[in-house]
């Protein structure tokens, strides 16, 4: 019964952890589609952005780094090249292709997510002591919806997330621990009344 109770626990966190990354791509998406994808002309960005995209990406994703909706957000081109970033907008020409597998990952895809610690990436310094985040890579299209123009790179803080995962995951271990109590009782009572059957019958 407890090898059971922990084969049980480990399902739960493991689909409550599935359920987070879930919900961080699918952030991640809404945030893509709603203040990325309208404001860009549609064309390849290996030349970077023209400066009315760069204005109007810097309006649309202020508040978003500024209310903590995100901790960061980069737009990459194909190749990988940094051509726009939330935290400095100023900058005007792409900054020099990383290599990066989860770009190539969202352009096939059209996502890719992970759980990750901020700067975790060699980009960034590959430091693992940033806070806890839902890293996605999310493919932006053109109006037609038919063509990638560019891959967004968008981390969303994992602590909201993190807090809904442990109520329910307290929820579901109550909701466990009940139903083994009540499987081991039922149990318990067949296993007494087949040995009382068996011993009126001896």
């Amino acid at each position: 019964m407890v090898w059971l109770g922990v084969v049980l626990e480990r399902t739960l966190v493991d689909e409550v952890d599935r359920a987070a990354l879930r919900d961080g791509a699918a952030e991640a998406m809404t945030i893509s589609d709603a203040s990325i994808e309208p404001f860009l002309s549609g064309d390849p960005l290996g030349d970077g952005l023209t400066q009315a995209e760069r204005d109007d990406l810097a309006r649309s994703t202020s508040a978003l780094v500024g209310n903590g909706t995100v901790v960061q957000l980069r737009l990459r081109d194909l190749d990988g090249a940094v051509v726009f970033d939330a935290a400095d907008p100023g900058i005007r020409l792409p900054a020099p292709a990383q290599p990066d597998d989860e770009v190539d990952e969202a352009i096939a895809a059209g996502s890719t997510v992970r759980r990750t610690t901020m700067g975790a990436d060699s980009v960034d310094g590959a430091s693992p002591k940033g806070i806890d985040a839902i890293e996605a890579y999310v493919a932006v299209h053109d109006a037609s919806m038919e063509r990638v123009v560019a891959v967004a790179e968008v981390y969303i803080p994992y602590g909201p997330i993190a807090a809904m995962r442990n109520s329910s995951l307290a929820r579901l271990r109550t909701v466990l621990i009940v139903g083994l109590s009540a499987l081991w009782v039922l149990l318990a009572t067949m296993v007494w009344s087949v040995g009382r059957r068996l011993r009126r019958s001896s």
